[in-house]
């Protein structure tokens, strides 16, 4: 397969009817549609419908894989739920709004020049689909996140300010972490505004918080929200909640923040902080590595260590065994036997013995010159073929000094 589209279409508000359905089936016969959604894959051709129309008049939330690098998440929100002019101080050329009737779309949009190889659709939906909910209850970080892509992209100009840095920035949610992957974003970028993000945890408070919050309502209020519960009418009252929970509480800790003086960043601040931040984590992680790699070879010395002095209790037997492993004429078991002489020299130099160590060695290559498979191992790994001449002291030498 050359192609790879995956359209995934959900109904959150509202199932669709048999006749919405039936309307989807004459667009594609064979996707998998379902009260509550639409999904399909295609390997040639092409969705039959433009995805924009199919989710303003049918669904709530989309996403568009593409093998050529495209990644799109789009939403559905009713127009009288949310601050379209807030909304639209994080449009740009990864986000874009867009009104029609009652409602208003907010597409995300990724393009890599090169996906690095094949893309998969399925699971992006149920990752994704919780921030349509957050965007209702006043969580903008999924669109300011938006709005970083295009900083990312070189969509925006370098003196452009930065639109208001949601709190909660630098603890993502599961759903904004998702979207972070999908739209392949830099992790150090997200950090780097982070920085200009008040307050911790955008969702930090507890349900006990909100509840008590609630229940400080006047009276005529709360019987205004059992009105709209017992008419139905409760669709969205939980997120119109959230939402005036949460400017309630940026405004009472506003004045006591001191994650940020206020001021906004442009782009070129953003890209400089990123690029600084990109070098102290690769600082930070080339100490760890370095000090992983010491404690690795820490380990190793020690264990052989210990492995030298237990071959130093069965020399004997490891010299028979040098002789087995050569008497078998294989590759690998020459390999080995070169392996144990070498071991077998270190031991004689921790007791001073290396003297008849080298003898000996001399005395095996002696006996297998006619094996050169074996004498070619030997040179390959440093024995030179006159056991007492300076090359032979100098490699013996470096062996000593491995084996202290």
């Amino acid at each position: 397969m050359s192609e790879y589209q995956y359209y995934e279409f959900l109904a959150i508000d509202k199932p669709l009817g048999e006749r919405e359905q039936q309307a989807l089936r004459a667009i594609s016969t064979r996707a998998h549609i379902t009260a509550t959604s639409f999904t399909n894959t295609y390997n040639w051709g092409d969705l039959k419908a433009d995805p924009q129309n199919m989710l303003m008049k049918y669904f709530d939330a989309f996403v568009y894989v593409a093998n050529w690098g495209t990644h799109q998440f789009a939403v559905r929100l009713p127009l009288g739920t949310v601050d379209v002019k807030a909304l639209s101080r994080y449009r740009g050329g990864c986000v874009t709004l867009k009104k029609h009737g009652a409602r208003v779309l907010v597409d995300f949009c990724a393009q890599e020049d090169d996906s690095g190889g094949w893309e998969e659709g399925e699971g992006w939906m149920t990752a994704l689909a919780p921030l349509r909910a957050d965007i209702l209850s006043g969580d903008l970080r999924s669109l300011y996140l938006g709005w970083l892509l295009s900083a990312q992209s070189g969509d925006l100009e370098d003196d452009v300010v930065s639109p208001p840095v949601p709190p909660g920035l630098s603890n993502l949610s599961g759903s904004l972490s998702s979207l972070v992957e999908f739209l392949d974003m830099d992790p150090d970028l997200v950090s780097a505004a982070a920085k200009w993000s008040a307050g911790g945890n955008e969702d930090s408070f507890s349900q006990e918080d909100f509840s008590a919050w609630v229940l400080g309502f006047p009276l005529s209020e709360k019987d205004s929200i059992l009105k709209r519960i017992v008419e139905g009418d409760d669709l969205h009252l939980r997120p119109e909640l959230l939402k005036r929970f949460r400017e309630e509480r940026r405004m009472k800790t506003a004045a006591h923040d001191g994650a940020t003086d206020g001021r906004l960043p442009t782009v070129a601040e953003l890209l400089r902080a990123t690029d600084a931040l990109r070098e102290e984590r690769k600082r930070k992680e080339a100490e760890r590595r370095g000090r992983e790699s010491k404690k690795r070879e820490k380990k190793a010395a020690a264990e052989r260590k210990k492995y030298l002095a237990a071959l130093a209790s069965r020399q004997d037997r490891a010299w028979e065994e040098v002789e087995n492993l050569i008497g078998m004429k294989q590759g690998a078991k020459y390999e080995a036997a070169v392996q144990l002489l070498k071991d077998l020299h270190d031991v004689s130099v921790s007791q001073g013995a290396d003297a008849a160590c080298i003898s000996r060695i001399r005395s095996i290559r002696d006996r297998h010159e006619r094996k050169p498979a074996f004498i070619g191992r030997l040179d390959k790994a440093g024995f030179p073929a006159g056991a007492g001449s300076p090359a032979a002291a100098s490699f013996f030498g470096a062996a000593s000094d491995q084996a202290e």
